[in-house]
């Protein structure tokens, strides 16, 4: 198994564990890979900026405002800084809210009976300590990554936007199980599972992609 691999098994299988084993609240796992999501974007800076090539061979080069002159990859890292960075902050107060229970998406009674209403449950101190170690195995894979297999930096632009938009859909599906079973473990579990699977799918994708590429 590779790191990057390594990292997915864990990020999915651990909290599995503390759901069953040490009664985590399903809070924690939604916070959790909202913090993922935060390592997502400084591992993409970090490999924007160790890529060799900054727009991809054979194809349209990125550009800003109409420009025909492609971004540069200073300018690429910055937007992407800025761009991605308010995207994930307003995603994070969104998770908050939805864990400190201020939306109801289904009208029902489940946030009135507290399901959502207590931030206390969340173990801050377990997903921190799980986000700390992923970002750093994921950061040393990264720096052991050849500059010259990582894509071009205005493809990197986009690659951590599908773990956002998996979490956000993610969510819904989570908050419709706690109401269809009335059971909110099943939410995290559902988190956890689909978070493994999308992990390892999108890892062996790139990795064909990437050999195709080269080859």
């Amino acid at each position: 198994m590779t790191p990057r691999i390594l990292t997915a098994v864990f990020y999915g299988l651990l909290p599995i564990v503390g759901i069953l084993v040490f009664a985590w609240d399903w809070r924690s796992v939604l916070l959790l890979y909202w913090f993922e999501n935060v390592t997502a974007g400084l591992l993409n800076v970090v490999s924007m900026i160790r890529t060799k090539r900054v727009q991809p061979e054979g194809e349209a080069p990125m550009t800003f405002n109409d420009s025909t002159k492609p971004a540069s990859r200073s300018g690429l890292v910055l937007f992407f800084i800025a761009h991605y960075g308010i995207f994930t902050l307003v995603h994070g107060i969104f998770v908050l809210l939805i864990c400190a229970g201020v939306f109801n998406f289904l009208g029902g009674s489940i946030v009135g009976k507290g399901l959502f209403g207590d931030l206390s449950l969340v173990n801050w101190r377990g997903i921190l300590l799980i986000w700390f170690g992923g970002t750093v195995v994921q950061l040393i894979a990264l720096l052991l990554t050849r500059p010259d297999r990582l894509p071009a930096a205005s493809k990197l632009f986009w690659q951590p936007y599908p773990r956002i938009i998996k979490l956000h859909i993610t969510v819904l599906g989570g908050i419709w199980l706690i109401e269809k079973l009335g059971w909110a473990p099943a939410a995290a579990i559902l988190l956890a599972l689909l978070h493994l699977g999308f992990d390892l799918a999108s890892i062996l994708f790139e990795r064909r992609k990437i050999n195709a590429a080269l080859s």
